[in-house]
């Protein structure tokens, strides 16, 4: 189980606002993703570079929310993807929509989180 973020708290050690440990991927046989490990922390900016069909836009959209993993574990801002709308408190919606995800935010509009 995932604990969200919570970088109030007073003991809280820096997490990465994005990680994913084991990330695969596959379509029939063909292993797209495999044992991917990403940690990007606060500040960062995290480019994926590589060919056409390197899993790239995959990866984006599993950490969206809008592609479901074959294996491994993903958290962004402690919140697994594959659950966000499960996660998130009903007193803080998402602009527009209750249940929208980080993933449909950003693609709406400019994304921007607001981090202490």
């Amino acid at each position: 189980m995932t604990v969200p973020y919570a970088p109030d708290a007073p003991d809280a050690p820096e997490r990465p606002v994005i990680r994913a440990r084991g990330l695969t991927m596959t379509y029939g046989d063909v292993d797209v993703l495999r044992g991917v490990d990403l940690d990007v922390h606060r500040g960062e900016v995290c480019a994926l570079l590589g060919p056409n069909d390197a899993g790239k836009t995959t990866t984006v959209e599993i950490l969206e929310g809008f592609r479901r993993r074959s294996a491994g574990d993903v958290s962004v801002l402690g919140v697994d993807p594959e659950h966000g709308d499960d996660a998130r408190p009903a007193a803080n919606p998402a602009p527009g929509s209750p249940s929208a995800t980080a993933g449909r935010i950003c693609r709406a509009r400019t994304c921007r989180w607001d981090l202490p």
